[in-house]
């Protein structure tokens, strides 16, 4: 009779944790859209950016997307800019703080939030003017944040997704994507102050997938870094070359 008891218990305490799990889940989802619903007079206007590298941008065009993200910048003291990727869930605000341990799970306001923020690395310029822009976000089961970074490991995908677009206070840059890596979380890659012909070696070392583009000694990088999986220290990441437009 007791070990009957036992396992009922057993099963009660299992069922509790699974519906525990599937409402924390839930709640963060709907948390993370209320909270995102908010930005929408902030995001990009996306039939703008969603343009062929050989088509321009027009100045006005420029113009107000700078405006967007300086009342952005005025609304959020610590967001520095916008990045998107075209066909992707990449749509976000970029925020950065003294550390990097701030945004890991605290939405854009500073209020808690599972999802975190996408956020750039502290030790990073906070107007991407360093060789080495490494930005962060995790890697949700529903899609969001960082998750489609992954998608690009797959090389149809990666040839199909070639371009993404990162907006500031002052410019517009195309971003043309040449490496899918897969480094461990304490490799060099996330030295972000090495040199950008010291670091751009190391990070190749760890290349799934890279495509040939020229790069000069005075271009700057950017990295979205996202977890591989829910456990270990692998990592993925999508790095791609900043054009000014």
């Amino acid at each position: 009779m007791k070990s009957k008891l036992l396992k009922i218990a057993a099963a009660v305490s299992a069922a509790a944790l699974i519906a525990g799990g599937i409402y924390f889940l839930f709640y963060d989802d709907l948390a993370q859209k209320i909270s995102y619903e908010k930005l929408k007079p902030f995001m990009p206007d996306i039939t703008v950016l969603n343009v062929s590298p050989t088509e321009q941008i027009e100045e006005d065009e420029k113009k107000e997307l700078n405006e967007q993200v300086q009342e952005l910048n005025q609304s959020y003291d610590d967001s520095i800019g916008w990045i998107y990727i075209p066909d992707t869930n990449i749509n976000y605000p970029i925020m950065q703080a003294e550390d990097n341990e701030y945004y890991l799970h605290r939405s854009y306001d500073g209020n808690y939030l599972y999802s975190g923020s996408v956020f750039l690395d502290w030790r990073c310029n906070s107007d991407f003017s360093g060789d080495v822009n490494m930005l962060y976000g995790h890697n949700m089961q529903n899609g969001s944040m960082f998750a489609d970074v992954l998608n690009f490991l797959n090389e149809d995908y990666f040839d199909s997704h070639k371009y993404g677009w990162l907006t500031t206070e002052d410019s517009v840059y195309r971003v043309e994507f040449f490496s899918v890596s897969q480094p461990q979380s304490y490799s060099g890659v996330y030295n972000v102050q090495r040199a950008g012909d010291m670091w751009l070696k190391k990070l190749k070392s760890f290349n799934v997938i890279d495509r040939e583009i020229k790069i000069e000694d005075d271009d700057c990088m950017i990295s979205l870094s996202t977890c591989t999986n829910s456990e270990g220290s692998s990592r993925t990441v999508l790095t791609g070359k900043l054009i000014e437009v």
